[in-house]
């Protein structure tokens, strides 16, 4: 569908997050269109093995939207369960979730979408190994081929672990996406954002 990698809205989210130099805007759109078609994140399906597994966690969710109508994914690493994929199924479930979320804001009206990722109730037993890998093979994905979809990363109970990881995540991240990531000492902070 040539009209989906040429639309109005999708160049003007590739110009925007490489600040409309135009020799950056076609290397990173050429490679998503690439990625695209090599990777097919529209063909995932929750009847594929690795998708349904983490379906059944119930840890990522979207839930309604915001006050200006874009769609909130909620993660509770609470309900995350280690060794129950590997880094790369990880990837894949954010992806197809991501897909996901992105249809639902268009239908809204928008093209922006919320994270709000809950680290309360996180204890020794959800810890995996996995997670810096996920998020070193994931973080370059959301920045490359979804550029200018997320409006804010906001995070409940973070601790020093999180605080930690997040500055190792961090140097995978440009300073614009960076800015995005909220933390929030508790959640009624997150009711100023909430949709009526």
């Amino acid at each position: 569908n040539p009209d989906y990698y040429t639309n109005r809205d999708c160049l003007k989210r590739f110009s925007i997050a490489h600040e409309f130099n135009f020799d950056t805007i076609m290397t990173k759109w050429r490679n998503w269109v690439e990625w695209r078609l090599s990777y097919k994140p529209e063909k995932i399906s929750e009847d594929e093995e690795a998708i349904e597994k983490q379906m059944e966690t119930g840890k990522l969710r979207w839930y309604k939207h915001d006050k200006l109508k874009r769609p909130c994914l909620y993660y509770k690493m609470r309900y995350h369960r280690p060794g129950l994929a590997t880094a790369e199924e990880n990837v894949r479930y954010f992806v197809y979730m991501l897909e996901k979320g992105i249809k639902e804001a268009e239908k809204l009206g928008t093209d922006k979408v919320v994270v709000v990722y809950d680290r309360r109730g996180y204890s020794k037993k959800n810890h995996d190994p996995k997670t810096v890998d996920t998020m070193k093979k994931l973080m370059p994905i959301l920045q490359d081929y979804y550029p200018e979809r997320l409006q804010t990363f906001y995070v409940l109970g973070a601790n020093w672990f999180y605080r930690m990881m997040f500055d190792i995540v961090k140097a995978f991240l440009s300073e614009k996406t960076a800015k995005k990531v909220k933390v929030l000492a508790d959640q009624q902070e997150l009711l100023q954002y909430r949709s009526e």
